[in-house]
């Protein structure tokens, strides 16, 4: 019984979202959402989202590890989140290393607008998560943009401003 309920209680913990997968399945093209850097090192990150033929989204593609030029290095490490893995109870883990920032929602791929919450480790000491949504919207044409949901603006880049403990606050997508 206690087994049981130690499975339950682990698989409802965020640490337990999904890592994804090292590829983009055949057929999808990428875009470049946004580029995300932190104050804890000089490494950059991309969001990409990853879309059919029709420019509908299938899931987003995370490239960790560029250089601040965005330049390929030996240590770059690329995963791809699915919609189910984006949609799930768990949602995904950016930044896997530290499991300190959480993706869910649901990423529609008929809809042209879609909120989803990034939830990130703001104390870990008591392991407390803070949170903030942010919109992916089709833009004129096909491009697809990602927008501050609180001030509707579109995002170009977020900065992660940390603490000893955990994350301060994520600029550009957070109030």
């Amino acid at each position: 019984m206690f087994a049981w309920l130690a499975t339950v209680l682990l698989a409802a913990h965020p640490a337990f979202a999904s890592n994804g997968s090292s590829t983009v399945p055949g057929g999808l093209t990428l875009q470049k959402l946004v580029s995300i850097r932190s104050d804890r090192d000089s490494q950059l990150s991309l969001l990409n989202i990853a879309l059919d033929a029709h420019g509908d989204p299938q899931g987003l593609e995370e490239v960790v590890g560029l250089t601040p030029t965005e330049q390929d290095t030996p240590s770059k490490e690329i995963r791809y989140f699915s919609v189910g893995d984006i949609d799930s109870e768990q949602g995904v883990v950016l930044d896997h290393d530290h499991n300190a920032v959480i993706l869910k929602g649901t990423l529609d791929p008929i809809s042209s607008t879609d909120t989803l919450t990034i939830h990130y480790l703001s104390n870990g000491l008591w392991g407390n998560y803070d949170s903030c949504d942010i919109i992916i919207q089709r833009a004129p044409g096909s491009h697809w943009e990602l927008v501050n949901a609180y001030t509707q603006q579109p995002v170009q880049s977020i900065f992660v401003k940390t603490w000893s403990m955990g994350i301060t606050t994520m600029q550009g997508i957070c109030k």
